[in-house]
């Protein structure tokens, strides 16, 4: 299954795959090495954390690769949109506060930042709609009603 990406975020995995291969899988291995040198595994705590580090690098390592396996590159840079895509920034407006996300593939959401998967219910209301639509998003208080204000 294909994962909508941003050349940026594509960039960002890159990195991060490069200093978990490059750095941190060869420092856990060493640390196991120098841990396995203090004999009795079974009472050994840094043999333990060493270990639990090793398998949460190569989850993350896996996660990486299936992720850029996978990844559908598309524009960051939409300029002027009548539409909302992925890539876009979406200004919206609701009982008087504006708010404004950009969306993005689920590898690069964070929503802290404004960026928000196109899978999230917000991303699924936004894809395909144009400025001045009003959108409805279900949240556990209720639906909430947004109007599309710009599209970037």
């Amino acid at each position: 299954m294909s994962e909508f990406i941003t050349k940026k975020g594509l960039e960002k995995l890159r990195t991060e795959l490069d200093e978990l291969l490059d750095v941190k899988r060869p420092e856990v291995a060493s640390r196991i090495k120098d841990a396995v040198a203090f004999g009795d595994l079974s009472e050994n705590a840094e043999y333990s954390e060493a270990k639990d580090a090793q398998v949460f690098i190569e989850g993350r390592i896996s996660e990486i690769e299936n992720t850029i396996r996978n990844a559908k590159l598309v524009s960051s840079d939409s300029g002027s949109s009548s539409m909302v895509n992925i890539g876009c920034l979406v200004h919206l407006a609701s009982s008087g506060q504006k708010r404004e996300f950009k969306i993005v593939g689920k590898a690069e959401s964070n929503p802290a930042l404004g960026h928000i998967s196109s899978d999230s219910p917000i991303g699924k209301a936004l894809l395909g709609r144009t400025m001045g639509e009003v959108i409805e998003v279900p949240t556990p208080a209720g639906n909430k009603k947004y109007k599309i204000v710009k599209i970037a």
